[in-house]
């Protein structure tokens, strides 16, 4: 053997060596958001609802966990842990059913109806899992609007933000915080539209 074959070779080694001691990468985890506890009903059905797509704030679109170590002032994506849909497609779905529950309207659809006596439409602020040593909290925000489909007018414009503190500092322990945040957020909402709508 050469000796510049022999030096290749153990360069070789050397690399197998150095890959063996290698951690292998996280698997991949998907999440999904546990069932939100639905507003109470409460009052007459308000004629025909449409919630619109969410519109969502840069990283709110995709499903990788947005994280923060610094309260929020920046934000990270997580490179192995993802929400089974967007923050913004998982947030419309359950205010879909939260308002069906509430009996808010007559029917609450997602597609387009021409029977429609109001649209919902969101924008998605925050939907974050705030780390801060061994705890973590769930910080959710989002602009909501309702609009008379007749008259065109916009009847309530409102901000909400709610946090939750999670049991347990994992990815599901966020999934859970969130959804009792998500929660907290439509029962507000539910109550500022009957109100706004049926106040003389």
């Amino acid at each position: 053997m050469t000796k510049r074959a022999a030096t290749i070779l153990a360069l070789l080694g050397s690399l197998l060596v150095a890959c063996a001691g290698v951690d292998p990468l996280p698997a991949e985890l998907h999440v999904p958001l546990p069932p939100v506890a639905a507003p109470d009903p409460a009052g007459p059905a308000l004629g025909v609802w449409r919630v619109a797509p969410f519109a969502a704030a840069g990283p709110y679109r995709e499903r990788a966990m947005v994280y923060s170590e610094d309260d929020g002032a920046t934000l990270r994506q997580h490179p192995h842990q993802f929400w089974l849909d967007s923050p913004a497609a998982l947030w419309r779905d359950a205010l879909i059913v939260g308002l069906r529950e509430a009996a808010l309207g007559t029917r609450v659809v997602a597609a387009a109806d021409a029977g429609a006596r109001y649209e919902v439409r969101g924008r998605v602020l925050a939907f974050d899992r705030l780390v801060s040593g061994t705890a973590s909290t769930a910080r959710l925000a989002l602009e909501l609007e309702v609009i008379d489909t007749g008259t065109r007018e916009v009847r309530l414009s409102r901000r909400y933000e709610a946090r939750q503190p999670a049991v347990d500092n994992d990815a599901r322990g966020m999934a859970a915080a969130a959804a009792t945040a998500l929660a907290t957020i439509n029962r507000r909402f539910v109550t500022d539209v009957r109100e706004a709508l049926t106040a003389p």
